[in-house]
């Protein structure tokens, strides 16, 4: 059996239909987006009124301020305006809508080439064959799980894996993740060398140990340091940087997709479990690729014979 025939019956015996219908943004998220970008404002507002009087702003200072104040407005404008947006699924095609009714984009399931999304797949991107056209699907509508998945099956359609094997590898050497990370090791690594001029000792040991945190984090971005990953005919290879995760295919039991929540800003992370029959869990993150390719991937992988 081919692969490409593998990932049509994947799709479709899906049971699709039971996803049709109107979903709309999830009430608690936009109430959460409101308040703390509310709070932002107020804690804005207080501090210039402190700074004011206690000693003064700079012109450096108010822009500063201006410039959070601005993108605080911002990000409450954009908030309200989501919090009427609605996504519709039918047999032929998916469609967003804003608050208005009026459309904000539609794509027929006939016509997707191609699903990609926004680093912890907190949006899903849905193109058209051309490349041209797509249509935006975000984590904060209801019932997101069933939607996803939806769109996955029908991704299955027109996805087509690559030959065996498969090196598992991000397209992008550099996220914005890299940049905070080694930027926090700059600046702790300048600090402590500083502190240390200036015989602070346990000042520069502790930004040393802030300095040698963002650079260990750096490193824990860039597994293919610990080695390629790979998907071969009989097993499956996750290598991170000082660990090695060998799986055969035979002792596979499964394959889902998990969303794990950022505590801070609830924002979920979204990573491939490859479950074994003895109830360990090989997690595979975006570090390794695209999430919907990786998945699929590994779903046609299982079925071939």
């Amino acid at each position: 059996m081919s692969e490409s025939a593998l990932t049509h019956d994947f799709a479709s015996s899906a049971g699709d239909s039971g996803t049709n219908g109107f979903y709309r943004f999830d009430p608690g998220q936009i109430q959460t987006g409101l308040v703390f970008a509310s709070i932002g404002l107020a804690a804005v507002f207080v501090f210039g009124a402190w700074a004011s009087l206690r000693r003064g702003l700079d012109l450096f200072g108010m822009l500063l301020l201006l410039l959070i104040s601005l993108g605080l407005v911002w990000f409450l404008i954009h908030v309200k305006n989501l919090s009427g947006r609605t996504l519709e699924i039918t047999d032929k095609e998916i469609s967003v809508f804003d608050k208005r009714k009026g459309s904000l984009g539609r794509l027929f399931w006939e016509e997707l080439g191609l699903v990609t999304e926004r680093r912890k797949m907190a949006q899903l991107a849905l193109w058209d064959r051309s490349g041209r056209r797509r249509v935006l699907v975000d984590q904060q509508y209801e019932d997101f799980p069933r939607i996803r998945q939806r769109i996955l099956s029908e991704y299955a359609r027109a996805f087509v894996p690559k030959p065996l094997p498969i090196e598992l590898r991000s397209t992008s050497p550099f996220r914005y993740e890299t940049f905070v990370m080694g930027f926090v090791t700059l600046l702790s690594g300048v600090a402590s060398c500083l502190a240390f001029s200036q015989n602070q000792p346990i000042a520069s040991l502790f930004l040393l140990g802030f300095a040698s945190f963002g650079f260990w984090n750096l490193l824990l971005l860039y597994p293919r340091l610990g080695g390629p990953s790979v998907i071969y005919e009989d097993r499956i290879v996750i290598r991170r940087l000082f660990r090695k995760d060998e799986v055969r295919k035979k002792d596979v039991a499964g394959v889902d997709l998990a969303d794990v929540a950022n505590g801070n800003s609830g924002a979920k992370f979204s990573m491939v479990v490859l479950r074994t029959i003895d109830n360990r869990k090989v997690k595979i993150t975006f570090l390794y690729g695209s999430i919907p390719e990786i998945y699929l991937t590994l779903r046609a992988w299982l079925a071939r014979t």
